[in-house]
């Protein structure tokens, strides 16, 4: 009897055991639901803990009417104007200058694909499409070089993580074998700006050649060490790429899924949201997307809290301006926005925007 009873003991754990094995391991996809009505009294007091607005200075050698993308570092801000060049600004607005020289000759660009500051170093990153440039931070031309012939398109992201350097380039039109494919790639680069290695991030074959993009471009977030990537697919699809990944060692792992509202497709089969960026800051997954008659909406869901707020054109600020939000520093929570200055008079030149730096709560 009593061998019995460690028979049936045996027993029991080999069969605990299976199973416990057999169990499929749970999911670590963090999954957030988006909601289905926009919030139209959502104010910029509402979900920042402060704002500190910004008068770029007006000049006719630094007059603005469109951003790209704003960088910040060491209290100045670098504004890259539309896909031209970079100009320069304190914290209270004053014009510090231009970097670099425009033209076609050795130590110029004509106009800038990609930008990225190195935190470490300070050092001031620039493409040209298929032309790197690299300068001090006093703003001195270090060096310069042609990239691969290869890559046509050029880079449209560069970043420094680590120290290590990453650009993505969106290729369009490849001809493949049923159409031509749109295609987004990761390049890994040595010291010496070669490229070491690569990582397709997406390819999407289609009967026709189609181009198109949604004006964002801020394919990485990083902080404490971490990063995560989404690049937008703004072609029609039967399904939604809505998974932000996390990115390490040249490789891709998801990590949050963003849940829209169902159907993602309209009566015609075309998609009801094209997703221009999923962003992931230390407290924050915002979001920008477009909705099937082209409104444009952004999603900002507290991950501990759960809180999120869907705004469609903007956050209201003090004016009953709507301002859309965009990430400054991940590492704090900081976010920026782009306010075009009031209206005065058909007799005076136009202002540039303010640039607001906001912290979220």
């Amino acid at each position: 009897m009593k061998d019995l009873f460690w028979r049936f003991i045996l027993f029991s754990s080999i069969v605990s055991v299976f199973f416990a094995c057999a169990e499929k391991p749970k999911s670590e996809l963090i999954e957030i639901n988006v909601p289905n009505k926009v919030n139209t009294e959502v104010t910029l007091n509402d979900i920042t803990e402060s704002i500190q607005y910004i008068q770029l200075e007006t000049r006719p050698d630094a007059f603005i009417s469109r951003i790209n993308e704003v960088f910040l570092h060491e209290n100045k801000l670098y504004i890259w104007y539309y896909f031209q060049k970079i100009l320069v600004f304190d914290l209270d607005g004053k014009f510090l200058g231009a970097l670099g020289k425009q033209g076609d000759g050795p130590g110029e660009y004509r106009s800038v694909s990609a930008m990225c500051i190195d935190d470490s170093s300070g050092e001031i990153y620039l493409f040209a499409y298929n032309k790197f440039m690299r300068y001090s931070p006093e703003h001195e031309l270090l060096g310069e070089k042609r990239i691969d012939s290869s890559l046509d398109s050029g880079f449209d992201f560069f970043r420094i993580l680590g120290r290590e350097r990453f650009g993505i380039s969106q290729e369009y039109g490849n001809v493949v074998k049923g159409g031509f494919a749109n295609e987004t790639n990761l390049y890994r680069f040595d010291a010496d700006m070669a490229v070491v290695d690569t990582l397709p991030l997406r390819k999407v074959i289609m009967e026709k050649k189609i181009a198109t993009a949604l004006g964002y471009t801020d394919y990485i977030s990083s902080f404490n060490g971490k990063h995560f990537i989404y690049t937008p697919v703004t072609t029609n699809e039967n399904y939604l790429r809505d998974t932000l990944y996390q990115f390490k060692d040249m490789q891709l792992r998801p990590f949050a899924k963003l849940n829209f509202p169902k159907p993602h497709l309209d009566e015609r089969g075309f998609k009801k949201y094209h997703i221009a960026n999923v962003v992931h800051t230390a407290n924050y997954i915002s979001s920008h997307f477009y909705d099937f008659d082209n409104s444009l909406h952004q999603f900002v869901h507290h991950i501990e809290s759960g809180q999120g707020y869907l705004v469609k054109d903007g956050f209201l600020d003090e004016d009953g301006v709507r301002l859309s939000l965009r990430v400054l520093s991940a590492e704090e929570d900081l976010f920026y926005f782009v306010k075009p200055a009031a209206y005065e008079s058909g007799a005076q030149e136009e202002a540039n925007p303010v640039i607001g730096l906001v912290k979220l709560k």
